[in-house]
């Protein structure tokens, strides 16, 4: 049984950030209810990673994320209706490899998925 939809597209939350990244936001872009579960399309801001080839990252455009898991990494609803950033492109790509079984959702909570991704970059 589905649980009542508490994210909707435009809203911008604040969450458990990573230290030093206190003022760091996601933006909900899209939720897809796939089978039981709702993944939830997610762009993230105000971070910092060391990216290919030195150049920093400080957004992640599209990030997929399993409902519970944004559950766990959302602190407050900050605004709601804001213009949605383009995402199509991004969005495009993950659900013809995710029909494909080619790619997930995040099942950890923001802050880990940016600590993997950046974890990615290194090499580790």
């Amino acid at each position: 049984m589905k649980t009542e939809i508490r994210y909707y597209p435009g809203q911008v939350w604040s969450y458990h950030t990573r230290p030093g990244e206190k003022d760091s936001r996601l933006t909900v872009l899209q939720v897809d209810e796939i089978g039981p579960e709702r993944i939830v399309h997610i762009r993230v801001e105000g971070f910092s990673l060391p990216g290919p080839e030195g150049k920093p990252i400080h957004t992640l455009p599209h990030m997929p994320i399993f409902e519970a898991a944004l559950d766990r990494s959302v602190i407050a609803l900050l605004e709601e209706d804001v213009p949605l950033p383009e995402y199509a492109e991004g969005y495009v790509l993950w659900h013809e490899a995710f029909s494909q079984g080619e790619a997930g959702a995040f099942s950890t909570t923001v802050a880990e998925a940016i600590e993997a991704i950046a974890g990615a970059f290194q090499g580790k």
